[in-house]
């Protein structure tokens, strides 16, 4: 039997990764422009795709969670590094299209 600490904490992981999909491309609409997005459009798509992976993974693991309780510690500890390649998606996306953030670095 897992703690029901995991079990909240996994319930918030999911939650947060379930609402990534859906923010990206929101924020990826707002946020670059189209210049950017045809420069890299086969990384930005990915992107897109790879979120939305991100997001289904953390809806599957909410209703799991949710219905069938946890099963494992390892959902807990392998739900941090399922958005892991998304980001590496966006760092190369970042550096094709020279975008600079709010920082001023690539």
């Amino acid at each position: 039997m897992v703690s029901p600490l995991f079990e909240r904490v996994t319930l918030l992981l999911s939650a947060m990764l379930a609402l990534m999909g859906p923010l990206a491309i929101a924020f990826g609409r707002r946020i670059y422009t189209e210049e950017q997005r045809s420069r890299a459009d086969v990384l930005y798509h990915a992107y897109l795709l790879g979120t939305a992976c991100v997001s289904i993974v953390g809806t599957a693991s909410l209703v799991w969670t949710l219905l069938a309780g946890l099963p494992t510690i390892w959902a807990v500890a392998v739900l941090p590094a399922v958005p892991f390649p998304v980001y590496l998606l966006q760092w190369k996306f970042h550096r094709a299209v020279g975008y600079t953030g709010w920082l001023g670095t690539a």
